[in-house]
């Protein structure tokens, strides 16, 4: 059985395949979880303002341990549908602009995909 999810291009939106909405499938569905997943702001979404990633709440607030940052991320793509195991994972913090690089790779479409968040 074929698993498929509607695609969404680089700026994230639905985007078409001539005059039919595109289809992700496999491996791909499990980078464009992980994408959304790792972007999705803590209490962002008003039907459920206990999920997310606490970016501007935790992460980039002064005297975080880097630690506890990968601990925060590492959970998040562990837990993410798809992913069987984390193989690598880096972060590459900018206290000057407010962002993170986040480079991971996974087993479950062995996926190298690179993700940066910005305060």
């Amino acid at each position: 059985m074929t698993i498929l999810d509607i695609g969404f291009n680089s700026s994230h939106d639905i985007y078409l395949d001539g005059d039919d909405l595109a289809f992700v499938e496999e491996e791909d569905i499990v980078v464009q979880r992980l994408t959304i997943r790792l972007q999705f702001l803590f209490a962002e979404w008003f039907l459920d303002n206990s999920i997310g990633v606490p970016y501007t709440q935790f992460i980039f607030e002064a005297g975080t341990s880097i630690t506890d940052v990968y601990s925060i991320i590492r959970r998040e793509i562990i837990e993410t549908e798809g992913v069987i195991s984390l193989e690598t994972l880096e972060l590459d913090i900018n206290a000057e602009t407010r962002n993170l690089t986040i480079t991971f790779s996974v087993n479950g479409g062995n996926t190298l995909e690179t993700v940066v968040i910005g305060a």
